[in-house]
């Protein structure tokens, strides 16, 4: 090889290949030996030590970035050892011509730390930080997006609105730790009776609230009766002694063009309240069709 090129990918500060044109490594300085844990990385293709996250193979989508005159820039991930997370790594590249041979000069950068944080950080903003579920935040987005395919399809949504019986009776007697750890049970107690499409968020203190797409008002009344079933057999002991939970459920169910977040919350809420004034541990239904 070329003493200029060899003498470039050797000192080049980053984790740095040079392959040829079927993708076939033919050299990689000493950066991205230390990055990647694979030996023997001479002659071995680049489709191999990269999972790019499609169907094609990473030197062609290195090739079509090329054509389209782009950053030369593609994010993909980088194939570890067996049993280990892949990294994330972010590939920049060049074509060179070496004795009527075209070759690729690609370097790679480690951006697995930032990945990682973007997603701490997106964590931090969609779940509540108590019991996991989501936030109230990304409760109303996720709303917001469903309610506008119930009109586009004109898909019935039900809404269930969640409130804990006498909650705060088990802070002011047990201890706000005692109060959250209740809330972490009631949280995860719901959250395996869902369907993946379900969106199941926490408003506030010992306020729930569950979204069910497609669903109708017959659909939402059972599974709402399984989640009071399921809070009302909460095995939730302190000091020995087994606390006794039960929870108000109000549901509100709309189709239709008119279908909007305040009726539907609106509606709930007055189930809600209906269900709890009038003795407690019971599910309560408002149904609304607009055409």
């Amino acid at each position: 090889m070329n003493k200029e090129i060899d003498f470039f990918i050797e000192n080049n500060p980053l984790a740095t290949l040079l392959i040829d044109e079927t993708g076939n490594i033919i050299s990689a300085n000493g950066h991205w030996k230390s990055l990647s844990p694979k030996k023997a990385l001479i002659n071995q293709s680049i489709n191999d030590i990269f999972n790019a996250g499609f169907n094609q193979s990473v030197l062609s989508l290195i090739e079509q970035t090329y054509e389209k005159n782009s950053d030369n820039i593609l994010s993909t991930k980088l194939t570890k050892s067996i049993g280990s997370d892949a990294i994330h790594v972010e590939l920049r590249f060049k074509k060179i011509e070496f004795k009527n041979q075209k070759l690729w000069i690609v370097i790679a950068l480690d951006v697995n730390k930032y990945v990682n944080e973007i997603e701490n950080l997106n964590t931090v903003a969609t779940k509540d930080s108590l019991t996991g579920i989501n936030n109230r935040w990304s409760f109303f987005n996720k709303l917001d997006e469903e309610i506008k395919k119930a009109k586009r399809y004109f898909h019935q949504v039900s809404l269930i609105l969640i409130d804990i019986d006498h909650f705060k009776k088990v802070n002011d007697t047990y201890g706000h730790q005692e109060g959250d750890r209740l809330l972490i049970n009631v949280a995860n107690s719901v959250d395996n009776l869902l369907r993946d499409c379900d969106v199941f968020a926490r408003l506030g203190g010992d306020e729930f609230v569950l979204l069910m797409p497609e669903t109708n008002l017959n659909q939402a009344n059972r599974v709402a009766n399984r989640i009071k079933n399921a809070i009302n057999n909460l095995s939730h002991r302190v000091n020995d002694k087994n606390i006794i939970v039960s929870a108000s459920l109000g549901i509100a169910s709309l189709s239709g063009h008119d279908v909007s977040r305040d009726k539907l919350i609106a509606l709930s809420d007055s189930a809600l309240y209906r269900a709890k004034f009038s003795g407690r541990n019971k599910v309560e239904t408002k149904e609304l069709d607009v055409a």
